[in-house]
């Protein structure tokens, strides 16, 4: 869900974008998302050339890694990482959660609603590895017409073809050119 999303579903009708509360997005991973052996991560919207400024538009993300369970200093906050792990545990929250879930798959609507998400969450994760496989795609694809260019750059040198018609016919720019005949 966006952030446009969640503010739609809190702001009521005629209330200034203003009123909105603060929001916190949580990511519970069993993995180590950004590999820095961190418990929790934070994240709030800095300035990328001086991370003094902060934006303040009330939202914080904040990734939970239970692969870093043993790192952790706050009692509480363990225990929840090593259950996400599979450790079994007879603290009271933990065993709230435990009815908790139960109860969520009990119910069909909620169950229902929990599909639901999941699928939107699964499709966006697809979508972004699709678009990652189709750039590198690209990206690979343009690099290796690059380096044919190159190619037939040299072997057009070889032959006593001027810089501008080799430039012409590869799509390399003058400089290109000249820097293959230097080479």
């Amino acid at each position: 869900m966006t952030k446009a999303a969640i503010d739609v579903s809190i702001l009521g009708k005629s209330k200034p974008y203003e009123s909105l509360p603060d929001t916190f997005i949580l990511f519970f991973c069993t993995f180590d998302y950004l590999e820095k052996t961190l418990p929790v991560y934070t994240f709030k919207t800095i300035c990328s050339e001086d991370n003094r400024i902060e934006l303040g538009d009330g939202i914080t993300k904040i990734i939970i890694n239970s692969k870093a369970a043993e790192h952790e200093k706050n009692e509480k906050l363990k225990i929840f990482l090593e259950y996400m792990n599979g450790k079994v545990s007879d603290d009271e929250f933990i065993q709230r959660l435990e009815r908790r879930i139960k109860e969520v798959k009990a119910s069909e609507e909620l169950r229902r609603e929990y599909m639901l998400v999941n699928t939107i969450e699964r499709d966006a994760r697809n979508d972004g590895w699709k678009a990652g496989i189709v750039q590198g795609l690209a990206e690979g694809e343009a690099r290796g017409s690059y380096q044919k260019a190159l190619e037939t750059a040299r072997n057009l040198f070889a032959m006593g073809l001027s810089t501008e018609k080799i430039a012409q016919a590869t799509d390399l720019t003058i400089q290109e050119v000249e820097a293959i005949a230097l080479s």
